[in-house]
């Protein structure tokens, strides 16, 4: 009776495993059909995930026949434009000297006369003034004038920049604001028949404009330096340097070129030729 119960047992245990198996291989060809129907992700999703791959050894000549039409445009593109480090620089820099007359030009000869009538002549004096960049220039200015000009002529020009005192600086913008602090310090300092040097690259700024009007409401001649439009610094003046851009840096490197060949212009003007031509500038 044991031995037939045993019997029994093994061939159902066998039966089970068959009916496993059959169901097992089932369930497999369902989930493989289920899986064909599931949606598919993305390539760069499948790559983030770790379940899909380059195929750079399989697709070699692709990778290499996209790196080469690169490099061959890149090669094209030097040889018909030129190697320009990426940068464009489209336009040109024009400096006018505005003023009243035919051609509406102005000379170096009448910039020198706005100078010649103040540069030896004590206690005459040449100011300038200017904000940022501007302001360096118009330091730069004084030591040009003053150092630069003297060293071969007998000139001991009295010029100051107003831009530097910055304890006066800011006692004034801070007390009276920032507009005042040029005209401030020219009530104190300026006298008729000095000269005022504007430098301004957009030639709007309140500063600037205020100590114009006050130059030129109590005899004091102006140049400004101006760039963009100028205006009103560019029309308020008594000669106008202005470049014909639109870009401060520009307008700023232009100014500091201007500074430099005016100082040396008046410089050389007060030199005998064989002079100007052993001397280094």
């Amino acid at each position: 009776m044991a031995k037939h119960d045993s019997k029994d047992a093994t061939d159902d245990v066998l039966d089970a495993v068959d009916a496993t198996e059959l169901t097992t291989g089932s369930t497999a060809e369902e989930l493989g059909a289920s899986d064909s129907r599931a949606p598919k992700h993305g390539f760069f999703v499948r790559l983030y995930t770790g379940t899909g791959a380059f195929d750079v050894v399989g697709k070699r000549k692709l990778w290499f026949g996209i790196s080469g039409a690169i490099v061959a445009i890149a090669i094209l593109s030097i040889l018909v434009r030129g190697f320009t480090f990426g940068i464009d620089f489209e336009g040109g820099t024009k400096v006018s000297l505005p003023a009243a007359g035919a051609q509406g030009q102005v000379t170096t000869q009448q910039v020198e006369d706005v100078f010649s009538k103040t540069f030896g002549k004590a206690p005459e004096s040449v100011v300038q003034v200017g904000n940022g960049g501007s302001a360096s220039i118009a330091n730069h200015l004084q030591c040009d004038h003053v150092k630069g000009i003297r060293g071969t002529t007998n000139a001991h020009n009295r010029v100051f920049s107003l831009s530097t005192n910055v304890e006066l600086f800011s006692a004034i913008a801070n007390d009276l604001g920032y507009d005042s602090v040029f005209e401030y310090q020219l009530q104190s300092l300026a006298r008729p028949g000095d000269v005022l040097v504007a430098i301004s690259s957009s030639g709007r700024s309140a500063s600037i404009v205020r100590a114009l009007d006050w130059a030129e409401a109590n005899g004091v001649r102006t140049i400004a330096l101006t760039g963009f439009d100028g205006e009103p610094s560019r029309s308020r003046a008594t000669v106008s340097i202005h470049v014909e851009a639109v870009n401060y840096g520009i307008v700023e490197d232009a100014h500091q070129s201007c500074m430099h060949l005016l100082a040396q212009y008046l410089r050389q003007s007060w030199m005998t030729p064989d002079a100007v031509a052993s001397e280094v500038f």
